[in-house]
């Protein structure tokens, strides 16, 4: 049997870095809070609805997704919150 890839399980209210590519191509690193979860079926991944500091509303997020436009960044979500994690939220 395959082995499940083990992803970070956030709640609501939890601080994350969320990459976000604009449509020039341009990637941008902003910490968001999570407002939703819409947890998994058998046909869909968990995902995570978010409001960023800017005021963005980013729906259905997935953890770590390479060729995802919109993702959440687990590493860098706990490097940042291991070192005291402030924002303006």
């Amino acid at each position: 049997m395959a082995k499940k890839k083990e992803t970070a399980n956030y709640h609501v209210k939890d601080l994350v870095i969320v990459r976000n590519t604009d449509w020039e191509g341009n990637v941008k690193y902003e910490v968001g809070m999570i407002t939703n979860i819409h947890y998994a079926t058998q046909l869909t991944n968990k995902t995570y609805d978010i409001r960023t500091e800017a005021g963005a509303a980013l729906l259905y997020t997935d953890v770590d997704v390479k060729k995802s436009k919109q993702t959440i960044v687990s590493s860098i979500t706990e490097a940042w919150l291991e070192n005291g994690g402030t924002n303006n939220m």
